[in-house]
């Protein structure tokens, strides 16, 4: 194994320790680069502050993957998908009343012939 693979715990427990000392090791080093970026790729991949910055990157990343994450993210996007369905059915709603309230405003036929009487008269 080629560090710091070598000292990463194969139990989680203590996982943050040892991603914090790492971070800490980079940033003793220097400023880290955004993972990924050009000067992130311009570094030595033994480099402290790569390496600390493949760490973050890794942090940020952890927990995307358990089941509870997952089952947190689907539960958002219905929620999300419940918000937009209620919007939609108010908007048509709105249409709807609008278009109804045009309708009131049309006389009946009943109305026309009362009005046709009056002028008649």
């Amino acid at each position: 194994m080629h560090p710091p693979y070598d000292r990463l715990p194969l139990d989680t427990t203590g996982r943050a320790e040892w991603a914090t000392a790492i971070i800490e090791r980079g940033l003793a080093a220097g400023p880290l680069p955004v993972y990924g970026s050009a000067e992130w790729a311009s570094l030595p991949p033994n480099s402290p502050q790569a390496v600390a910055a493949t760490v973050v990157a890794a942090e940020c990343w952890r927990d995307a993957g358990t089941p509870e994450t997952i089952r947190r993210t689907v539960e958002l996007e219905i929620l999300a998908a419940e918000q937009v369905a209620r919007s939609e059915q108010s908007a048509a709603f709105a249409e709807l009343a609008a278009a109804v309230r045009t309708l009131v405003a049309v006389p009946t036929q009943t109305e026309l012939a009362k009005r046709r009487a009056v002028v008649a008269a």
